[in-house]
């Protein structure tokens, strides 16, 4: 018969700071109690203190959390709801100066859009080269948009196609099946 080694254990025992039994731990856990019992009831054990609430200033009894983020800046959720609100526009301190807005404003994509809108309206949402109604219409501007600055929102230079006309207009092959020509 063969003799066993006795097991060797590489942890070492801590004591739990709930109910301070003795337990072992293991090196690569990151243990602090001895159970989930005793781990729930520390967590419901938090400093509480008194503070202003941010927006209304009425005072209000705050619970120290480690990890949460303003739960004791504002009384209720209405008032950080109210005061969240407040923070759109310039008053945010994300605000860079209405950047997007005028950006699209500058390459022109809201006159692009009222230039596509009106001409859709004005041939019906129908394809002007094969008849179809009802399926994924382009904008095409006649006059290229590159090369003719002009007339790059002129309603006389667009007409409406679907989007296999409008890939055979450029030369392109993809889903040609779709309109019937």
């Amino acid at each position: 018969m063969e003799k066993t080694r006795p097991y060797r254990r590489h942890g070492f025992e801590s004591p739990c700071p709930v109910c301070r039994v003795v337990f072992y731990q293991h090196p690569s856990d990151h243990k602090t109690y001895c159970s989930t019992a005793c781990k729930q009831v520390a967590s419901r054990v938090h400093r509480r203190y008194m503070t202003t609430c941010q927006h209304c200033g009425q005072q209000f009894e705050a619970i120290e959390k480690p990890h949460s983020n303003n739960s004791n800046t504002y009384c209720s959720l209405k008032c950080r709801n109210f005061a969240y609100r407040l923070l759109t526009g310039i008053k945010n301190p994300n605000w860079k100066g209405g950047y997007r807005k005028n950006r699209a404003i500058k390459t022109g994509r809201i006159k692009y859009k009222e230039w596509r809108e009106s001409v859709f309206k004005r041939d019906d949402f129908t394809c002007q080269r094969c008849g179809l109604r009802g399926i994924e219409l382009n904008a095409h501007h006649i006059l290229p948009w590159a090369t003719n600055e002009q007339s790059r929102f002129d309603v006389k230079n667009g007409v409406t196609l679907c989007f296999g006309c409008h890939m055979a207009e450029h030369g392109r092959n993809f889903r040609v099946d779709l309109c019937q020509n």
